[in-house]
Formats: C-alpha cells, sequence, structure tokens
C-alpha cells in the first residue's frame, strides 16, 4: 500500500513540474503592437547561438540585450508590413531562395549529427580511456630541468598578461608540479609517437592528387627529402 503511495506521489510530482515548465516557456514576457514575445521565444533566440556563446547568454544582461534584439526585429518586421516591403513580389522571391538555403543549411547540420552521433560510443571509450591514462601517470621518471621549468612559467604568464593586463599571475611556487607534469607529459607523448610506425600521405593530405605509392615516414627519420 505505501508502495502505491510513493508511486502516486512520484507520478503527481512529475505532472506538476512539466506543468511548471509547461507555463514558464509560454509566459508572455514582452508585447510589441499586441506581438506577445513568450520565454519560449527567448528561449529559442539563445539556442540559436553558436555553443561558446550560450553560456554568456545566461547573463541577466545578456538576455535583456537578446530580448531588446527580438523586440526590435518585431518593430522593424511591423515597419516593413506598414510600407509594403513584405507583400513585394521580390522580397516574397527572397524569402523564399534564404528560407531553401536555410534548409539545405539545416540539413546539412543534421547529417552531421547523425554522423557524430553513429561514432558516440567510440569517441566516450576514446575520452575515457585516455583521460584516466593520462590521469593515472605522473611522470616522475622522465627528467625535467628548472631551466624547462622556468621558461615554461614566463611563457604561462606573457599569455596571462596579454589576455588580461590586470589578471593575477599564479605564484612559480604553487604550480611548479603542474608545469613539471605538463612537460614531462608532452616529451612522454613525443617519445611516443616519435617509436610509433606512422605512415602519412601528404599529397592526399593536402588535398592533391594522391602518388601511385604511398611515402612511409620512419620513426628514426627527422624528414623527408
Amino acid at each position: 500500500m505505501k508502495k502505491n503511495i510513493f508511486f502516486v506521489l512520484i507520478i503527481c510530482f512529475a505532472v506538476i513540474f512539466f506543468s511548471c515548465n509547461l507555463n514558464k516557456s509560454s509566459q508572455v514576457i514582452a508585447k510589441v503592437a499586441g506581438k506577445e514575445i513568450t520565454m519560449q521565444d527567448l528561449q529559442d533566440e539563445i539556442d540559436g547561438l553558436p555553443a561558446q556563446y550560450r553560456i554568456y547568454a545566461q547573463n541577466p544582461d545578456m538576455k535583456r540585450k537578446i530580448l531588446d534584439n527580438l523586440i526590435m526585429v518585431e518593430i522593424l518586421m511591423k515597419e516593413a508590413e506598414k510600407q509594403g516591403v513584405l507583400s513585394n513580389s521580390e522580397t516574397q522571391a527572397k524569402i523564399k531562395e534564404e528560407e531553401l538555403n536555410m534548409r539545405k543549411d539545416m540539413e546539412a547540420q543534421i547529417i552531421n549529427l547523425k554522423k557524430r552521433l553513429e561514432k558516440v560510443s567510440e569517441n566516450a571509450k576514446r575520452d575515457v580511456v585516455i583521460t584516466s591514462l593520462l590521469n593515472n601517470k605522473d611522470f616522475k621518471d622522465i627528467n625535467v630541468s628548472e631551466e624547462e621549468i622556468s621558461k615554461f612559467y614566463k611563457q604561462y604568464s606573457a599569455n596571462v598578461k596579454m589576455q588580461n593586463p590586470d589578471a593575477k599571475v599564479e605564484s612559480l611556487v604553487n604550480i611548479k608540479e603542474d608545469i613539471r607534469k605538463s612537460i614531462a607529459r608532452d616529451k612522454w607523448l613525443n617519445d611516443l609517437k616519435a617509436k610509433a610506425d606512422i605512415t602519412i600521405n601528404e599529397n592526399a593530405f593536402m588535398g592533391l592528387p594522391a602518388p601511385s605509392s604511398q611515402i612511409k615516414i620512419l620513426p628514426e627519420e627527422k624528414k623527408v627529402k
């Protein structure tokens, strides 16, 4: 009996949560000459931003700017309708052309996403395995000189100041071990690469016609002549 009551409560909470989200998304946040702009419209605009900018859209000031942009779009659309631009035959033809181009672009993105979805299992395995491999190594057996650490730190400090002159640079004492490990890891990776049997078809890579026979780059070779 208690299990049944618990199950019913879960369903009730789920319905309430879904209803709240639905009401929130349909909530009107602005009106422009009678045209409603909802929370969902704002979210759709945010979702349409490039991935690297979406995080900034969580800032209230940025959300306000996006909303202001939506309002201005509605104002301009109303003005275009008023001046007969919207009903113009040339404009209508351009709309159809633009719609076709946008559809093709979105279809291409869908195809790309499907390809990425097919490889999601392989990529997940690769990311977890390689991260575990690198995190479990301390690289203590690889020699890193004080000079190398000092050079790395100077470059790091310069980069920090270049990006933000007012930024505080972490002291060498606090990050010395991280720097040592980073340098040692790069040495280890370069050593693995040098010992690996790697074949590169340079012509195919550069988009040129492939040669009749591929060039094999042996580990001990510094460059191909």
